[in-house]
């Protein structure tokens, strides 16, 4: 990889970044809100973090091919971003961008019914006829900061956390702009 593709890479980084935490903020703000519309917003800022990680996920390792991570090493190496970096894994947002398919496969005839989606709250909060309902299409707990679509779960603080070191060791390695000159 030149320089000026793994220049762009690091800008592209910077905007997916900037992206989850200002979803993460705007996520926070929506939750103090006591309207119906408040859990709609939370959703949406939610998946504006799992897609921009998702997307950071492609930045840096790419399709997860051997060519491909050793591709884009230059570009994890100038962020600091390590191998067991959270914004790695790309399952959970895969099953909200293939959740038609999650749907059909989950609900396939002969298997038990039950659904309940894009509830906000602990995961043992919910109850029916005395027992936790633990098969949760697309769930997020505030208070762990954990959304769950069926079997994956996925913190959001270390997302975060991560888009904050990235978005610093960007701004960091920017040139200093070069003053115009003088007439």
């Amino acid at each position: 990889m030149d320089d000026f593709v793994r220049d762009v890479f690091i800008s592209e980084a910077e905007s997916q970044c900037r992206m989850i935490l200002g979803a993460a903020a705007d996520a926070d703000a929506a939750l103090t809100r006591p309207d119906i519309s408040s859990l709609f917003d939370t959703w949406r800022h939610l998946e504006t973090i799992l897609i921009a990680s998702a997307n950071l996920s492609k930045i840096f390792w790419g399709n997860f091919s051997e060519s491909r991570i050793r591709e884009r090493e230059p570009v994890r190496t100038v962020l600091g971003v390590p191998d067991d970096s959270p914004l790695r894994d790309r399952g959970i947002r895969n099953d909200f961008e293939h959740f038609d398919q999650r749907l059909i496969d989950h609900f396939a005839p002969g298997k038990p019914r039950l659904y309940l989606g894009r509830n906000i709250g602990s995961h043992d909060a919910v109850m029916i006829e005395g027992h936790h309902v633990t098969d949760r299409f697309q769930h997020y707990d505030p208070t762990t900061g954990v959304v769950t679509f069926f079997e994956h779960s996925v913190p959001i603080p270390p997302l975060a956390r991560a888009a904050e070191a990235i978005l610093q060791a960007a701004q960091a390695r920017r040139l200093p702009q070069i003053p115009p000159h003088p007439a």
